[in-house]
């Protein structure tokens, strides 16, 4: 991304030093990489990088690859089955194969999820600090104080005798004022790399896992009808079902940020981690698509025999998990995607503070009497400054409202 700050040119729009490739459009769900305009844009239209539909998604992932089964008596409690004794030797076989897949996906999960996401929610908070520090209001805005700098260099350099000491000391804090920021553009950088580092190389885990639970449900599923057990065309059934499930919970992933919720994800076998029944009326037509679509698959699961039962929900196990690992692997994509954006995003901010900072280099006398005066009009910085605030106080305003766990 290159920078939109041009010091050789006037700057009739302070929206120039808006934050910029930060937010998404509801609407397009596409990034929005113009610089914020709160006279042009709701911010109502726009969401946070970092709350990204296909985000929550993947955090929706990563808690049901953590709580997978990975023993024989967690697997029969997962999945509701009483009787273990009707479970052929043979078939237990097959199972301890595909425990031993899920072990492999909870052991990655946890360790994304309490690594990596961990870290990428504490990133979402350290850069709206950093927006609040540097935005600030007034006096407390960092980037105000900078450019207040450069203007009193400015009015310095213009006069008849300038004096030598106070140019030496203002640049001198105007490039150290710089630097500090730029170190902590720095530090959000370093973990954005890392987390993309982390997100590559879970990708292609779950590539393997896909590859791998195809193999688990084709001999389960071969074995199951080896045994007498029609299963078949529960495969079939739960394949559609779990298309509708995740039309509806993708449209409740997006819109995340607005709903008010009391508990945000439960656990319901055979689809795993879903968002909870107990959520806003916004999500009421999302919530009920999903319900019934489950009562649909568990209806499809019940036999009257206790074998064959137990079969389809050996059944709908493992072809659920499986689709879901695809699932997954069609949102990283968007997931990278998003955090290469935030990564540009900084790049851009970076390259605009080194554009300043260059200014102060060893010909920065000249670079700095060649700035328009319209540089040094620091009244329309404070919308700056007040963009940031009120985007922090709708933060704060939005928590209250949500009621904890």
């Amino acid at each position: 991304m290159t920078a939109i700050f041009d010091p050789t040119k006037p700057i009739t729009d302070e929206t120039v030093w808006f934050p910029r490739g930060m937010f998404i459009s509801k609407n397009s769900k596409k990034l929005i990489l113009k610089p914020h305009d709160p006279r042009l844009r709701d911010d109502n239209d726009q969401i946070f990088i970092l709350e990204r539909g296909q985000m929550h998604a993947l955090c929706r992932f990563l808690w049901t690859g953590k709580l997978l089964p990975t023993d024989h008596s967690s697997y029969a409690r997962y999945l509701g089955i009483f009787d273990t004794s009707i479970i052929s030797d043979e078939l237990w076989s097959e199972i301890d194969k595909l425990l031993n897949t899920y072990k492999s996906i909870s052991e990655d999960c946890t360790e994304f999820k309490d690594d990596t996401w961990d870290k990428l929610t504490i990133l979402s908070g350290i850069i709206k600090t950093y927006a609040v520090i540097a935005g600030g209001t007034g006096k407390s805005s960092y980037y105000q104080a900078t450019l207040e700098w450069v203007g009193q260099y400015h009015d310095e350099l213009k006069k008849p005798n300038p004096d030598q000491g106070t140019l030496d000391e203002l640049s001198s804090t105007i490039k150290s004022a710089i630097e500090e920021e730029q170190g902590k553009i720095k530090l959000i950088q370093d973990q954005v790399a890392k987390a993309l580092t982390a997100l590559a190389t879970f990708h292609d885990n779950c590539k393997v896992y896909e590859t791998t639970l195809q193999g688990d449900e084709k001999s389960l599923q071969e074995l199951l009808t080896k045994e007498g057990n029609n299963v078949a065309d529960l495969q079939e059934k739960i394949d559609k079902e779990r298309a509708d499930i995740n039309a509806a919970q993708s449209i409740i992933d997006a819109d995340h940020s607005r709903i008010q919720q009391t508990s945000y994800y439960s656990w319901v076998v055979p689809i795993g981690t879903i968002a909870a029944a107990i959520i806003a009326n916004e999500a009421e037509a999302e919530i009920d698509m999903i319900e019934k679509k489950i009562r649909e698959i568990q209806t499809a699961m019940e036999a009257d025999e206790a074998k064959l039962q137990t079969a389809k929900i050996l059944q709908a196990d493992i072809t659920s998990m499986r689709g879901q690992v695809t699932d997954l692997i069609d949102i990283i994509g968007p997931a990278i995607e998003t955090l290469e954006a935030l990564q540009g995003a900084w790049a851009g901010m970076n390259a605009d503070l080194q554009t300043l900072y260059d200014l102060f280099g060893d010909h920065f006398a000249c670079s700095v009497r060649s700035l328009p005066d319209s540089i040094v009009r620091f009244c329309q910085f404070n919308k700056v400054a007040h963009y940031m605030e009120e985007k922090k106080k709708k933060k704060k305003k939005k928590k209250k409202k949500t009621k904890p766990s």
